[in-house]
């Protein structure tokens, strides 16, 4: 089984300032393919750049412009010689490409371009996307995404039959099950880090509604705010232009902004964090939820889209919108910690059950079933 893989995304953030969600999800199953010996190509179809530091089985550019020849059924002499190289394309990432007598799957974490565009960057070249985007993942062969809330908005939102799509969720890095509390090696890479204190991880971008979490740590007493400022990680993404202005003139007391942190520090800061606060309006799965669970820490998360199906029996659900709801779960994690112990060692126990090797093992089984 010869496999084509989609990961224009992950080597952007490889080569720029670090991988995103998608980036993170391509990364973690090639590894587990590279751990199985699977036959594959990591193919590109934007940079010419590849970070020499990734193991591949092999690189691949179709180009810029190689999505776009495929959509009018332009098949270039790389695209042909590409096509008999390989027995199944799998799009990771959201540069779909329309292969004539090739199986294709599309792997879509949410329908956020089509339900919730005013998250999006709003561009005309954004909504020229999208529409691309769309009809891209209608004509595919299979669609895979992460989630059952996922599932139900790709087929309300699209043309595809509901025996297109199969669900087949993320995995948790072992390091969040190993990692030991090191805050004190911590402080030496991040001196500005305080010793007890919320924290929230994920891209600067409306829908993650930092601004209300950020809201709520400001309603908490002083001497909460002080003793537990709140440490915010993700590099800025678009549409929180004021926030970022204030995070970065430190405008907001008791709240740090540490931008991208490398994976080898997200691990132990998690685990050292007094609660991890997830406040999104809107997630396809919501990882951090699952990697505060393994790091046995509280979690607090929002109430809405698939956070309660992720982890609705072990983390701390609440209405994010609602600032003074938010204000009091973090504030009652502080006043009441002891009595999260056995919840906190369940939701240990329930976060193994999703493994990167699962992901794998499942996703294999279904290029098998496609083929």
């Amino acid at each position: 089984m010869r496999i084509g893989v989609g990961t224009t995304i992950m080597s952007r953030g490889f080569r720029t300032s670090g991988i995103d969600g998608i980036g993170q999800y391509s990364n973690n199953l090639l590894i587990e393919y590279d751990f199985r010996n699977i036959n594959y190509i990591q193919t590109n179809f934007s940079e010419n750049f590849f970070n020499k530091n990734y193991k591949s089985k092999k690189n691949i550019s179709l180009g810029k412009y190689g999505v776009l020849a495929s959509k009018f059924n332009i098949e270039t002499s790389e695209i042909k010689q590409y096509k008999n190289e390989i027995d199944l394309f799998h799009a990771l990432d959201y540069f779909i490409p329309t292969f004539k007598n090739c199986p294709t799957l599309a792997t879509v974490m949410d329908t956020i371009p089509l339900t919730h565009p005013q998250w999006v960057t709003n561009s005309l070249l954004n909504f020229v996307k999208t529409k691309i985007w769309r009809s891209a993942i209608e004509k595919v062969d299979h669609v895979v995404t992460i989630s059952n809330f996922s599932k139900e908005e790709i087929i309300k939102n699209t043309n595809i039959h509901e025996s297109k799509v199969s669900v087949i969720p993320l995995g948790v890095s072992d390091r969040f099950f190993k990692n030991s509390n090191k805050l004190s090696e911590l402080i030496k890479i991040l001196p500005m880090l305080p010793r007890q204190f919320f924290l929230a991880v994920g891209t600067i971008q409306p829908r993650k509604n930092f601004e209300n979490l950020i809201s709520a740590h400001q309603l908490l007493p002083k001497d909460y705010k002080e003793n537990y400022p709140l440490v915010l990680v993700g590099r800025y993404g678009w549409g929180c232009e004021d926030l970022m202005k204030a995070l970065r003139s430190n405008e907001y007391k008791n709240v740090i902004w540490l931008e991208y942190v490398q994976d080898n520090i997200l691990s132990p800061l998690i685990s050292s964090c007094s609660a991890l606060v997830v406040p999104s309006l809107y997630e396809g799965f919501g990882l951090p939820v699952l990697e505060g669970f393994a790091s046995k820490i509280p979690v607090i998360s929002s109430n809405t889209t698939s956070l309660p199906e992720v982890g609705s029996k072990y983390s701390i659900q609440i209405d994010s919108t609602d600032a003074y709801e938010l204000s009091s779960a973090m504030r009652n994690v502080v006043d009441h910690r002891a009595s999260y112990n056995k919840i906190i060692d369940d939701a240990y126990l329930y976060a193994k059950d999703y493994s990167w090797s699962n992901t794998a093992k499942k996703t294999l089984s279904l290029y098998k079933k496609i083929i």
